[in-house]
């Protein structure tokens, strides 16, 4: 069981909590839009953090709950893992080639970090051995990443994302970028948007201009998953409870799923208080992953203190 938001009583003889029982595993799920509700996907996959090759015939995905990456074909076959207990992985995410996929990674007493490991398996590589980055996403030509910086974000020392060129492993910090995370190359490779630190801020840094421009700000949500539409033409993010498109030219936001279906729902979140994951089918659909196991429900403990 696993308990939080707790709360002691006056008399501090009973604890009053939030609990949910261990997970069975979970069910990938894809919102039907024609019936607005979620459906199983892929046989019901106990999987997260999926993403579709560019040509939509692999898949890459974590698997779910123990966090190890995996590869296949969209239907199940030739499955390969590619990641071992004790790392955990997470957001995979395929070269333009389809040969290799960066990943996020974290062993016991280490911080995340990015690697590279090839579609066929064997020894994983840091995306740059210059610093701890995160995040990655590729550059359309397959030559650039771009990451976020692996380290707590304070006002002296600000975390700022950066490009990686992967024939020498330099990095270079993208102007104006103090302070942001969660990068998403565009389709296009015009683009990159990124999320706040404190993900209440999406934001828009055109190459061509070198300047950046908000999307989304000051609206109070926690915004979390950016993901560019296919078309590059929106970003799909989880806002608050809801699921919601931003445009790229004119940051409008167009409501895809409402909080109240959202709500109605158990999704696998990392924590209690964190966003659950959000992926994107070959069609723009929203991808996430429910729970199997029991609901969240109020727990009285009674304590006898030593």
């Amino acid at each position: 069981m696993t308990y939080f938001w707790e709360s002691l009583s006056p008399d501090g003889r009973t604890i009053v909590a939030l609990g949910q029982p261990p997970s069975t595993g979970g069910e990938l799920v894809r919102y039907d839009a024609a019936a607005s509700a979620f459906k199983p996907f892929l046989g019901g996959l106990s999987a997260w953090d999926l993403e579709f090759s560019r040509d939509g015939r692999w898949i890459a995905y974590v698997r779910y709950p123990d966090g190890t990456l995996w590869r296949s074909h969209a239907d199940g076959t030739e499955r390969r893992q590619l990641t071992f207990p004790p790392a955990t992985a997470m957001l995979p995410r395929w070269s333009p080639d389809g040969q290799s996929i960066a990943y996020m990674s974290l062993s016991p007493g280490e911080k995340w970090n990015s690697l590279i490991v090839a579609t066929e398996g064997g020894r994983a590589r840091p995306v740059t051995d210059q610093a701890d980055v995160m995040d990655a996403s590729w550059a359309p030509d397959g030559a650039k990443l771009v990451v976020a910086e692996s380290r707590e974000h304070t006002t002296e020392n600000p975390i700022r994302i950066q490009v990686v060129d992967l024939h020498t492993g330099k990095l270079t910090s993208i102007p104006g970028s103090e302070g942001l995370r969660s990068p998403r190359w565009s389709p296009d490779g015009r683009s990159i948007v990124a999320l706040s630190a404190d993900a209440t801020r999406l934001a828009l840094y055109q190459f061509a201009s070198g300047r950046w421009r908000d999307l989304v700000a000051g609206g109070g949500e926690y915004l979390g998953y950016p993901t560019w539409m296919h078309d590059g033409s929106r970003i799909q993010v989880l806002s608050g409870g809801a699921i919601v498109r931003v445009g790229a030219v004119d940051g409008q936001v167009e409501a895809v799923v409402g909080s109240e279906v959202a709500r109605a729902e158990q999704f696998v979140s990392l924590s209690p208080t964190s966003h659950c994951w959000m992926g994107l089918a070959p069609d723009d659909s929203p991808l996430l992953l429910r729970r199997k196991s029991g609901s969240i429900e109020i727990y009285a403990l009674e304590v006898e203190w030593p």
